[in-house]
């Protein structure tokens, strides 16, 4: 939807490269990148599988399914946060990732069960939660505030 940078950090020998917003990669080019840094952990945003055929084509979003599974081939940890997990079912729409890193004994997790906290799925149950307990009417002012006030003043939670 957009252009964005990746960030390759190398120390002590071990390479992280944060690739959160490349969406799966759908581009055979972008996977061809992150593998060629050759990185010990990477973090993926994963495909937006929730856009599927509304504003991603099926192929694109099958072809970054494909390509973060060949990353978690040669990757020893892929930790996925950002696009993939908002959608309920990430982890059955992950399988054949889950599947490539198990069979190259590399680890596939989220970015949470990676720091031992569970994944709570905030944004794919976002209508869940705002109907359980929505904003309040302090809180929905503050939203409406311009930028540089909002920047000024915490908001009401």
């Amino acid at each position: 939807m957009g252009w964005v940078l990746m960030t390759c950090v190398r120390f002590g020998g071990e390479t992280f490269l944060h690739a959160s917003d490349v969406q799966g990669p759908i581009s055979d080019e972008t996977q061809k990148l992150i593998l060629k840094e050759k990185p010990n952990v990477v973090v993926l945003g994963g495909p937006p599988t929730y856009l599927k055929g509304v504003r991603v084509q099926g192929p694109s979003i099958d072809r970054g399914i494909m390509n973060a599974a060949k990353i978690a081939t040669a990757v020893p940890t892929v930790i996925f946060e950002h696009h993939i997990l908002r959608s309920e079912n990430w982890e059955v729409e992950a399988k054949d990732v889950f599947k490539a890193g198990n069979e190259a004994e590399n680890k596939v997790t989220t970015a949470a069960e990676f720091i031992n906290h569970p994944t709570l799925l905030l944004e794919a149950r976002r209508i869940e939660l705002y109907n359980n307990e929505e904003p309040s009417a302090e809180f929905m002012k503050w939203t409406q505030l311009p930028r540089e006030k909002r920047r000024l003043k915490e908001p009401p939670i």
